[in-house]
């Protein structure tokens, strides 16, 4: 519902105001008018992402994470068509091996001809919380 309001609604509303309400009030109350709506319609969007820890997902660039890139070995003298077939082929097998039930928040791309770059975000709370119980590590 929050979704609807902020994308159709309020600037519904806004857009009545501006074409019609507004011109039938005299300068001075019609400035006043203005500042009270922008004022309004501010509280409100501020309202819409209070508490932004719970409102607001960080992509993995905010959180945190790590990037790898890796160089796969190729056949001398084979082709780029080749060589773009065994990159998706290795990316695969990669993907089957260290995420088989695919939950993890793993990315891997290729990066030219030759390398693949694999990103992982930083583990949440209750994955170190996990590894602190069972590994006794931090």
């Amino acid at each position: 519902m929050h979704l609807l309001f902020h994308t159709l609604i309020l600037p519904l509303l806004l857009v009545i105001y501006v074409a019609g309400v507004r011109k039938a009030f005299a300068p001075l109350k019609r400035t006043l008018l203005d500042v009270a709506v922008i004022a309004a319609t501010c509280v409100v969007m501020v309202i819409a992402i209070m508490p932004p820890a719970q409102k607001i997902k960080l992509g993995r660039d905010l959180r945190g994470g790590v990037s790898l890139i890796y160089s796969v070995n190729m056949p001398a003298g084979s082709d780029s068509a080749t060589k773009s077939e065994l990159l998706k082929q290795t990316i695969k097998t990669l993907k089957n091996r260290v995420n088989p039930q695919g939950v993890l928040d793993l990315t891997m791309t290729p990066q030219g001809e030759d390398r693949i770059e694999v990103v992982m975000p930083l583990p949440g709370d209750e994955v170190r919380v996990f590894a602190e119980g069972v590994y006794g590590c931090s």
